[in-house]
């Protein structure tokens, strides 16, 4: 990563930024030797999502909202209940609230 001073990115603004653009480098320009910004592309191959795609913490999906591989878990059978039970009489009232 290229540095240079604010005084001469003053004097030579269209360079650097042209600079840039071609090369896809970022720049950090300073003022005291103290970074203050720094300049990227647009099509900087440092985006963040590349960072974190790189970094094997995001991946890409093939398909977006694709449903998983794995078949959805199935109901446990309770057999604790008779069929036709009226499950909210067995409840207190403060439990119905």
């Amino acid at each position: 990563m290229t540095s240079i001073s604010l005084r001469e990115l003053t004097q030579r603004s269209e360079h650097i930024v042209r600079a840039v653009a071609a090369t896809g480098h970022n720049v950090v320009i300073t003022d005291r030797d103290q970074a203050i910004v720094r300049i990227v592309p647009i099509s900087s191959p440092d985006s963040p999502v590349k960072q974190l795609v790189a970094a094997g913490i995001l991946s890409h999906a093939p398909e977006p909202y694709s449903q998983p591989a794995a078949t959805a878990p199935q109901p446990r059978h309770t057999d604790n209940l008779r069929p036709g039970t009226d499950v909210i009489s067995l409840l207190d009232r403060d439990d119905r609230l």
